[in-house]
């Protein structure tokens, strides 16, 4: 709690949490450091995730930004699939994620998404945005792939600052839901959001302003 209020009053720096090296991603996937997303208690988190896609009705256009090997993709039904771009730094989790063939899906080393990759209904931020340098650099590309009626779904371990990150999606886009999502088996809690395009025209989207239901 001292260290959260430190940060909250910028008397401490926000750091990346959980000991993450940025520069090792490779080695990582490599000795199955990250093999822990794949755990049975994240994938609650995961079906958050696929549920705001459901919500939104109809298959989309998935960009996944920080894919690794694709777990996020083997929790969305191939019916909600119309395309299912990855992206990842490590060439090592790349190549895990082709390998498994999934339908309609494609993923690609690298770390800020190109315009070249298209259009997208939803782009996934799943636990990736406290290892990014430069949110606004990231979140201003988002809003250039992103469909006028697109949505942002972000999840986000709980550690401290975590609240920076929101304020940065709350500035570039507007918020439509959220919720927390806790295991007790590892004591870890996260916070996945729905956000949208300011411009978005979706039934949901329209009804939110503010963060109130009208």
């Amino acid at each position: 709690l001292a260290r959260e209020t430190a940060v909250r009053f910028n008397l401490m720096s926000y750091a990346t949490p959980f000991g993450f090296d940025r520069m090792d991603w490779d080695s990582a996937y490599s000795t199955g450091e990250h093999d822990h997303y794949g755990f049975i208690n994240e994938w609650p988190r995961y079906g958050a995730l696929q549920g705001y896609i459901a919500a939104r009705g109809g298959a989309a256009v998935i960009l996944d930004v920080g894919c690794g090997v694709g777990n996020f993709r083997q929790a969305v039904p191939d019916a909600l699939v119309a395309r299912f771009v990855g992206i990842d730094p490590s060439e090592v989790a790349i190549a895990q994620a082709n390998a498994k063939g999934w339908v309609r899906s494609e993923f690609h080393v690298g770390a800020l998404p190109g315009l070249e990759l298209g259009r997208f209904d939803i782009v996934v931020f799943n636990e990736m945005l406290y290892v990014v340098d430069d949110l606004d650099q990231l979140f201003r590309r988002t809003l250039e792939l992103l469909a006028p009626d697109g949505w942002v779904l972000s999840s986000v371990s709980r550690h401290t600052g975590d609240f920076l990150i929101q304020q940065r999606l709350d500035a570039h886009f507007e918020q439509v839901d959220s919720v927390w999502i806790t295991s007790n088996s590892v004591r870890s809690k996260w916070q996945v959001a729905c956000h949208a395009n300011p411009a978005a025209k979706h039934p949901v989207a329209a009804r939110i302003a503010n963060n109130r239901l009208r």
